[in-house]
């Protein structure tokens, strides 16, 4: 997966978020030409599933505003 930071966004995004037991299933994960993770410092190794979406629709948002 690309770092959410280095990850060149196109004009229409759906993101797809998987909850922090099951994920994302491997057939819909299949059918998802990008994939991303959010770069993370420390022992954690996720985080809350709305916590994630609020990083990745952020990142998502500033990156339709580039020129």
């Amino acid at each position: 997966a690309t770092p959410l930071d280095e990850l060149r966004w196109p004009a229409r995004t759906c993101l797809v978020i998987g909850n922090e037991v099951a994920g994302v299933s491997p057939a819909l994960l299949a059918a998802c030409p990008r994939q991303a993770s959010i770069p993370m410092s420390g022992v954690k190794s996720s985080l809350n599933v709305a916590v994630a979406f609020g990083i990745a629709a952020f990142q998502a948002a500033m990156a339709q505003r580039s020129p």
